[in-house]
């Protein structure tokens, strides 16, 4: 029943579909669920995107088989602390992109803990809680890309030991202090994403990152010295720092490099790296230099 005209659905009308797996409600008026879920115990997915809900209550409450759940594209300004309860614990999957949101409270998806994949891009998010992520130990996917974050609190991401994809782009950040925000020995970190920010200073040890490979810290506002040092970073984008004119690198980073994107930085990164060390590169994108 997507794509309709759909502004009102009563509790009753899925009364008698207690096998229901998939229920779609894409691209309609609804302004609120209610208990529309009420009789839908095996419901294991659900899409209610663009549509105009505001608010989240405890719709999915005791929806014990629930796996995913489309929210993307409405009006949510607020969610409240029981909307996602300890029978969703099931959940992999949570869509909150292109809301209302201005900020994520403590505790908000803590029961949650299968949950694999949460995107909540495309908001107004100026403050993410410490606890926000609390005991989300199955979290592999997280996107908070254009929103309005200006720092990240200590330790946010402490429970994540599964991650391995970050989206931070198009953000306020003026610092990321890698050795506040995550743990070394439980980070699992792939792809971060760090784009569009207002960074002055960067810097990455072994420690750190022990398993990145990829990082864009492009359009950002880096001064003179980045100090990059990783084994396992094989794509490395800089593109648009136009005051950053010194790199400090290790050994390993240099042989390991396959992409490196250098675009707009007027040319003056390379009077201190020299590209024939670097033995693995694959892909070179020095364009728009002057």
């Amino acid at each position: 029943i997507e794509s309709n005209k759909i502004n009102f659905v009563s509790n009753l009308s899925l009364n008698g579909l207690g096998n229901l797996k998939i229920l779609n409600l894409e691209n309609n008026n609804l302004k609120i669920l209610d208990h529309l879920l009420k009789n839908v115990e095996n419901i294991e997915e659900i899409d209610v995107s663009k549509n105009r809900i505001k608010l989240l209550r405890e719709e999915f409450l005791n929806l014990q088989k629930l796996k995913i759940i489309k929210l993307s594209q409405n009006f949510i300004e607020n969610i409240e602390f029981n909307t996602f309860s300890k029978s969703n614990s099931k959940l992999e999957i949570l869509e909150l992109y292109n809301n209302k949101l201005d900020r994520v409270k403590s505790f908000y998806f803590s029961n949650l803990t299968s949950l694999k994949m949460l995107n909540l891009s495309n908001n107004k998010i100026s403050s993410i809680e410490y606890e926000s992520f609390y005991r989300l130990y199955s979290l592999e996917y997280l996107d908070l890309n254009n929103n309005c974050l200006f720092e990240i609190n200590f330790s946010l991401f402490i429970d994540l030991q599964n991650l391995y994809y970050l989206n931070l782009n198009k953000n306020l950040l003026k610092k990321f202090d890698l050795d506040k925000i995550f743990n070394p020995e439980q980070n699992k970190l792939k792809y971060l994403f760090l784009s569009d920010n207002r960074l002055e200073k960067f810097e990455l040890t072994y420690n750190q990152l022990p398993n990145i490979t990829s990082l864009d810290l492009s359009r950002n506002s880096l001064l003179k010295i980045l100090n990059i040092k990783s084994k396992r970073l094989i794509s490395l984008n800089l593109s648009y720092n136009h005051q950053l004119e010194t790199i400090f690198y290790s050994s390993d980073f240099i042989k390991n490099l396959e992409i490196l994107v250098v675009k707009n930085i007027f040319n003056k990164l390379f009077h201190s790296v020299n590209l024939t060390f670097f033995e693995k590169l694959k892909i070179l994108d020095i364009s728009e230099n002057v």
